[in-house]
């Protein structure tokens, strides 16, 4: 029965081939999609080399026209070999993309019978490092890679919170909007004369303003803290958002009751909420490329386990 050593560079093996096919199919994938727009073209060009040699040899006035002065012959040559050209580009184009397709089919069915490797892999490296661990023979920098994985792994959750409390944000600031619409269509009267039904409207907005903006200010501080934590350069969006802050309270409260302009106020509470989205999707960019970072890290930390088997086995074949 073979070690756990000895599963490990096997399975290792083709691991790392499903790697490589996975790259090649992303590349394949690529230039397929290249091919396939050039062969639209082409097919375009074709068809118009088409319609001028059918003109250059049928009985349209075009062609009696050239026949008169003389020069048809020459036309329709140069036409056909026009045409010609464009056939044999297409041609080539086309047989190219059926074998560009080929390979990509057999490379899916490779790719796909490795389904279940990457599982099989972590599982038997997992078995690895609990027996290194209880033996205190991890790997030379094992440790710190594992540490800088964690940092990753803590910067994802701060991004992920934040991203949760832009969320509530919007959440009470979209209660306000609907408010404000239902305000505007009342009719926009003094306070004074507004009736008990508005009021109570009123007073409700009012409390959702003042929830939005303590939501609001939670959101910018954590944005505020990512920024220094991570050095991630948020620093244009906190300042925005500040910005935003600083009139919330009084333009709101301000334009739609004193000055009964409740567009402004809309206007101001659209502006914050786009700008919590995009916000948002910078975040989740930045996760993205976060996890990336943790992928390329777990990949390190095996080769460095692999390493230490290979040189205490042997080279895998």
């Amino acid at each position: 029965m073979a070690t756990l050593d000895q599963q490990l560079l096997a399975v290792y093996d083709e691991f790392n081939r499903k790697q490589k096919i996975k790259t090649h199919l992303q590349h394949l994938h690529l230039i397929i999609a290249q091919k396939e727009q050039e062969k639209e073209e082409l097919a375009m060009i074709l068809d118009e080399e088409q319609a001028d040699l059918d003109a250059l040899e049928g009985k349209s006035l075009y062609a009696i026209f050239q026949y008169l002065l003389g020069n048809k012959e020459e036309e329709l040559e140069k036409a056909k070999q026009e045409y010609l050209a464009a056939y044999v580009k297409y041609n080539s184009l086309v047989s190219n993309l059926e074998d560009l397709q080929e390979e990509r089919i057999v490379l899916e069915k490779s790719y796909s019978s490795l389904h279940a490797i990457d599982q099989e892999f972590a599982a038997l490296m997992k078995q690895k490092l609990a027996l290194l661990n209880q033996k205190n023979k991890l790997p030379a920098g094992y440790d710190k890679l594992t540490e800088k994985i964690a940092n990753y792994q803590s910067k994802i959750r701060e991004l992920q919170q934040t991203i949760k409390k832009g969320v509530s944000a919007k959440k009470y600031l979209h209660k306000v909007m609907l408010g404000l619409q239902q305000i505007e269509h009342w009719g926009n009267v003094p306070p004074i004369e507004v009736p008990t039904r508005i009021d109570k409207k009123v007073e409700r907005i009012n409390k959702d303003i003042y929830v939005a903006n303590n939501y609001l200010q939670k959101y910018e501080d954590e944005l505020s803290d990512i920024s220094d934590l991570f050095q991630l350069d948020y620093q244009r969006e906190v300042n925005q958002l500040e910005y935003f802050l600083d009139q919330f309270i009084d333009c709101l409260i301000t334009d739609w009751i004193v000055k009964h302009k409740i567009h402004n106020a809309f206007h101001l509470i659209v502006n914050i909420m786009d700008k919590i989205t995009r916000i948002g999707e910078m975040m989740d960019y930045e996760i993205d490329k976060t996890k990336g970072y943790i992928q390329e890290e777990e990949e390190v930390k095996a080769t460095l386990v692999m390493e230490q088997i290979e040189a205490k086995e042997g080279p895998s074949k």
